[in-house]
């Protein structure tokens, strides 16, 4: 059985504890942060003696699923995929099947489906969610949902803004909401620097928009273009050195002609491959990649290198597909973010120290401390480029982020997005500081009256889950907003998934005996960090405190 990180066995118990009240459910994790071994322990303990389905879009991602899910629970998987067919009269513990294999046949009624009893189910498992919004995908859950006592579980790093709308109609609850940031805070995953190079002869400002992004064929003609060819890889070949590197190109013409000027400083660096190698090829091309035979290190790739594809001695990502879609360029960023294999997992922390901190530090010390992103600059026009920062900066708002690309732009050279974002706050905060001190001096006396809150986000250490689309139709239940309010937190203050977080951080908290949301505010009011510290320790702390008058001690008690 696969050993699961802290998280991991967050989500799960989350995934289950909305089970209780709901047929479907959410739970959303960064690329890198092992959603499949999330959906093989909701199998084990939901379905321990088999009867689950596991839906894809893509035949690498049921692959991928099958070792994690055999490994972890024991039970057998069947394909339903292609040509592969998975019984029909003994049912497979868990089927694993394509969304494309499932909605084909002659008519509507007769889709290979059909062969499949929904009743021989207790649990659907949809993997990469964001896709799901598509009718092949609700024309399979629907067939499946004839057994009332059916679970559905979507997982996916990626929720488009665009289509939250449609997951939330399509799943009764988000269970757990784990942010990118937080997975890099808690030292899972590499922490990203980003560097915004111009390239004058890039123009973009007259591209037309497209379903939401850049029109591919526009964009093609701009990308093609040699001078631009030149620009973007003559800079990029000189950065890697001789790390591993995943370019991300818009055509195949344009990836060619990229791996052919890599190979013109060195022959053999580089290769171009799109969803038109053959699959052999491509299956070979990747391995050497893995394995850095032959001294290949720059993967030019189409559309290829994106869900399922894991490369952990990847470090840089080549922007030479720019995008306004926040989910295409996440998933591109997720290829380049995991640690090396072996960094972060199975340490010995020492007695006392923070295993958050550890696995920082390990990643510090690895052959990998950080991935970088270059994103190639001209002029926009009116469009607004996703970059690094959209995706890892966290709720900040646009003066922030305004700030933080100008100094990209400006300084030119990689720079670690957390550090860039704060300078950037900083500066921002320091602005509304001088506004808010013109508009006292101009305002005369008045008395101010407060109510003291504790913000369990800052209290925690915990991020606040994006606003996203879903939030507006669905709210905690009456449950749920007392057990927040027995807590000391206001729950008319929290969105729903807001209060989501913070009941898993207390469900979390609870079971492994840290302190309490008021022993935390306590400990940090006199400044000691409550990270990583019991109850009882908190309570020790805090006697003390009282004992002393309320005045911090020389030294902390253990």
């Amino acid at each position: 059985m696969i050993q699961l990180r802290d998280y991991q066995h967050a989500a799960t118990d989350a995934v289950l504890r909305d089970f209780e009240s709901v047929q479907s459910t959410l739970a959303i994790l960064p690329t890198g942060t092992g959603k499949t071994i999330v959906a093989a322990e909701v199998i084990r303990r939901l379905c321990p003696q088999g009867g689950a389905i596991l839906l894809a879009h893509r035949e690498e991602l049921l692959h991928q699923a099958k070792g994690a899910i055999e490994a972890h629970t024991g039970l057998q998987c069947e394909f339903e995929q292609g040509n592969s067919h998975a019984s029909e009269i003994f049912p497979a513990d868990v089927l694993l099947a394509s969304v494309q294999t499932m909605i084909s046949g002659r008519n509507k009624d007769a889709r290979r489906m059909h062969k499949f009893s929904p009743y021989n189910y207790n649990l659907i498992i949809c993997d990469e969610t964001h896709h799901a919004v598509a009718k092949s995908w609700a024309s399979v859950l629907e067939y499946f949902k004839a057994n009332t006592d059916l679970k559905i579980l979507g997982i996916t790093a990626t929720p488009e803004r665009a289509d939250e709308e449609a997951l939330g109609q399509m799943f009764e609850s988000v269970a757990f909401d784990y942010s990118v940031l937080n997975a890099i805070r808690d030292g899972w995953l590499v922490p990203v620097q980003q560097q915004l190079i111009d390239i004058q002869s890039l123009d973009f400002s007259h591209i037309r928009t497209t379903a939401g992004d850049l029109n591919a064929g526009d964009l093609a003609a701009v990308m093609e273009q040699e001078r631009n060819l030149y620009g973007i890889c003559d800079v990029a070949v000189k950065a890697i050195g001789h790390e591993k590197a995943i370019h991300f190109a818009v055509t195949v013409k344009q990836a060619e002609l990229s791996a052919d000027i890599y190979n013109r400083y060195r022959p053999g660096i580089a290769v171009a491959v799109s969803g038109k190698t053959p699959k052999e090829d491509r299956r070979r091309i990747f391995r050497d990649f893995r394995e850095g035979r032959n001294g290949l290190q720059l993967l030019v790739n189409v559309n290829v290198a994106g869900e399922g594809v894991d490369i952990p001695d990847a470090s840089f990502l080549i922007g030479g597909r720019p995008t306004k879609s926040k989910l295409w360029y996440q998933q591109a960023l997720g290829r380049i973010m995991r640690p090396l294999t072996g960094t972060v997992d199975n340490l010995n922390a020492p007695n006392g120290a923070i295993p958050s901190v550890v696995r920082r530090e390990a990643i510090k010390n690895s052959l990998k401390p950080v991935a970088t992103v270059m994103d190639f600059v001209g002029n926009a026009g009116r469009h607004k480029l996703v970059h690094a920062i959209d995706v890892l900066g966290g709720k900040i708002s646009d003066k922030v982020r305004e700030l933080a690309e100008r100094e990209l732009r400006k300084t030119g050279v990689p720079v670690q997005i957390d550090e860039l974002v704060e300078e950037a706050q900083r500066k921002e905060d320091e602005e509304r500081i001088r506004e808010l001190a013109a508009k006292r001096a101009r305002l005369t006396a008045q008395a101010t009256y407060t109510t003291r809150y504790i913000d369990p986000f800052d209290c925690f250490d915990i991020l606040a889950p994006p606003q996203r689309q879903w939030d507006r139709s669905k709210h905690l239940s009456e449950k749920q907003r007392a057990l927040l309010q027995k807590q000391g937190i206001d729950a008319d203050r929290l969105t729903y998934a807001e209060g989501k977080t913070v009941l898993n951080e207390l469900f979390n908290r609870w079971d492994k005996n840290l302190c309490s949301l008021k022993q935390c505010a306590l400990l940090k009011r006199f400044g000691y960090d409550p990270k990583g510290v019991t109850r009882e320790q908190a309570g020790a702390i805090i006697t003390n405190l009282k004992s002393n008058g309320w005045k911090r001690p020389n030294v902390q008690p253990v």
